[in-house]
């Protein structure tokens, strides 16, 4: 809910963008190209899910903490979510991220090949890093399934995940 804001902010951006200054009309390619969209939108989810994750895996990790340290029920750990509460809303919202995240590169590589009809402008540091990410998702819920995880380790894969994603989506021309 917090992300749908942010997702009519970018078709409001894209709708004046196109806006032509001369006749006054609108160029929809934009909204053409069905795989450009579901790609856009379905990258947008997938972030915005991860996001929740790590909030949610911060949360838990600091009332772990807090129950760890402090013998009384302060009032900043009675507005927290219980920890099983809490990772079970990260975990949840792992596996939108792999459902998004999968749909994103799929419909991002037939719009590449659509679009540039080979497969090396497909292949880049974005998609690398989101490839990584996803994998990475992936081997942490299967081997928290099998094996388990503690508080602590489950925040440092989840945030090296949003690091990741992050890289990808905004900081790639840091990388550069």
């Amino acid at each position: 809910i917090l992300f749908i804001p942010f997702f009519f902010i970018l078709i409001l951006f894209k709708f004046f963008n196109t806006l032509d200054s001369d006749n006054l009309t609108i160029s929809s390619d934009f909204f053409d190209n069905k795989f450009l969209l579901i790609h856009i939108f379905s990258s947008l989810f997938s972030y915005s899910m991860l996001s929740i994750s790590a909030v949610s895996s911060i949360c838990v990790f600091f009332k772990s903490k807090l129950l760890k340290k402090i013998t009384y029920n302060g009032p900043f750990l009675s507005i927290l979510p219980s920890i099983h509460e809490s990772e079970i809303i990260a975990v949840k919202f792992l596996l939108f991220t792999v459902f998004f995240l999968t749909i994103s590169l799929v419909t991002g590589f037939f719009y590449h090949i659509g679009q540039y009809e080979n497969l090396s402008f497909f292949i880049n540091k974005k998609n690398i890093l989101s490839i990584i990410t996803l994998f990475l998702i992936i081997f942490f819920m299967i081997y928290r399934h099998y094996k388990g995880l503690s508080v602590f380790e489950t925040l440092k894969v989840i945030l090296v995940s949003y690091l990741f994603i992050n890289l990808a989506y905004f900081g790639i021309k840091v990388i550069s």
